[in-house]
């Protein structure tokens, strides 16, 4: 259970970054 960050800090970040699109 304490292996790894809860999911609930990646649903924080969009699954798009802006860091794969330069535009």
């Amino acid at each position: 259970s304490t292996s790894s960050k809860p999911p609930s800090v990646k649903s924080s970040q969009p699954p798009h970054a802006p860091s794969h699109q330069p535009t």
